[in-house]
C-alpha cells in the first residue's frame, strides 16, 4: 500500500484495535529516518542561546456571523 505514513499508521491502529491489539512501534529507521539521525541532532545546537521575542498583542476581530 502506498498511503501517506500518518494515514497508514491510523489505518493500522484502527485495524489492530478491531483485532484486539496495537501494532508494534516502528523504529525511526523503519519510518524513513537515517540511522543515528536523532542521536546526532538532538542537543546539537552550539550557537548563541535561542531567545523567543515578544509576540505582541492578540488581534481582536469582529465575529463572522
Amino acid at each position: 500500500m502506498n498511503e501517506p505514513p500518518r494515514r497508514q499508521e491510523r489505518q493500522e491502529k484502527e485495524l489492530a484495535s478491531r483485532r484486539g491489539g496495537l501494532p508494534q512501534q516502528k523504529t525511526p529507521e523503519g519510518l524513513g529516518w537515517p540511522p543515528g539521525f536523532f542521536e546526532d541532532v538532538i542537543g546539537g545546537w552550539v550557537g548563541e542561546p535561542l531567545e523567543r521575542l515578544e509576540q505582541g498583542e492578540y488581534e481582536t476581530r469582529e465575529p463572522l456571523f
